[in-house]
């Protein structure tokens, strides 16, 4: 049994210490490798686990901070998106600045865009992707990923019209005429679609009457 024991022990000894002898870069082409490549639908924690191997054996190489970036490109594709928030906005906090700070922007506003429902139900993932996605457009609007982050807004926004109005008629119904109109005036601010402002204005109109 203690043979067994020594055994399993050198095995993992040995492949620890084969995957610590690795460079930097060749982790990161292998991490990469497994992120794209047709293995990452066979095991798509493979490509987390390289990168966060760079973490640990290079947390000072330039290539640490692009294995970061990897773990929360693997959670995006895994569709684990509020994983892939806390990845891409606790390297966002670190690094504002970062080169690519663009597209960490962008994941971060998609991948709240993903997680939104429909605008019947808590929207506040609605109103954390129009936040980051418009820091997107205002500090780089050049960036690559503006006309898309404009989309999203675009999209975020008319869910949230649609919930304002929403609610703005349920309070209309009961009566409370004070939360109505702060709902259909809130639409009116944040809306440039043309048949849910007519709509929002219709009301104020008969309640201001």
């Amino acid at each position: 049994m203690r043979r067994i024991s020594l055994i399993i022990f050198a095995i993992i000894f040995s492949t620890a210490h084969a995957e610590e002898t690795k460079s930097p870069d060749e982790l990161y082409n292998e991490g990469i490798k497994k992120l794209n490549g047709g293995a990452f639908r066979e095991d798509p924690d493979k490509a987390i686990e390289i990168f966060r191997k760079i973490i640990e054996f290079y947390p000072e190489s330039e290539y640490a901070v692009l294995a970061e970036i990897g773990i929360g490109d693997a959670y995006y594709k895994k569709k684990e998106f509020l994983s892939a928030v806390e990845v891409y906005r606790g390297f966002y906090e670190k690094k504002p600045d970062y080169e690519k700070a663009d597209y960490i922007l962008f994941r971060i506003g998609e991948c709240f865009y993903r997680l939104t429902p429909s605008y019947d139900r808590d929207l506040t993932p609605a109103q954390n992707g129009i936040l980051y996605l418009n820091t997107l457009i205002k500090k780089y609007p050049s960036s690559q990923y503006r006309e898309k982050a404009e989309k999203m807004v675009k999209e975020l926004k008319n869910k949230l019209s649609k919930r304002e109005l929403m609610i703005g008629e349920f309070y209309l119904k009961r009566g409370d005429i004070g939360s109505a109109e702060k709902h259909f005036e809130h639409l009116l601010e944040i809306s440039d679609d043309p048949s849910l402002r007519e709509k929002a204005e219709k009301y104020l109109k008969r309640i201001r009457e």
